[in-house]
């Protein structure tokens, strides 16, 4: 499975990208939404999962504008916002879930749903 990871911060994305790598995940790591795009437009990505805070534009707006592309790739917010409203206005923005950051056992059960998916 190949996963596209947008997250600002490379220093906290490490660890989660070298443990997901070990698994056998094929993680490229990108900063913003633009480069996002632009990857999901060029390359095949199996999943994305993004922060929803990030430079310029968010989370949010990635799913504006992968909708606008129509490219229809599931996306898990993995954020350190977590609350019920938040991730219920993710889901219906088009995410298929909102994960907390440090959650890892969460994210690798939603990993393994959607590679069965695949």
């Amino acid at each position: 499975m190949k996963i596209l990871y947008l997250d600002k911060d490379e220093d906290k994305t490490s660890v989660l990208r070298e443990k997901l790598s070990m698994d056998g995940l094929i993680i490229e790591r990108l900063e913003n939404v633009s480069q996002a795009i632009r990857a999901l437009l060029t390359s095949r990505y199996d999943l994305v999962i993004s922060d929803i805070f990030l430079d310029e534009l968010d989370g949010y707006d990635l799913l504006k504008l992968m909708k606008k592309f129509d490219l229809k790739h599931p996306v898990v917010f993995y954020t350190h916002k977590d609350d019920e409203l938040e991730k219920a206005l993710a889901i219906n923005e088009g995410a298929f879930t909102l994960i907390k950051k440090g959650n890892s056992t969460e994210l690798n059960e939603v990993i393994e749903q959607l590679t069965l998916a695949v």
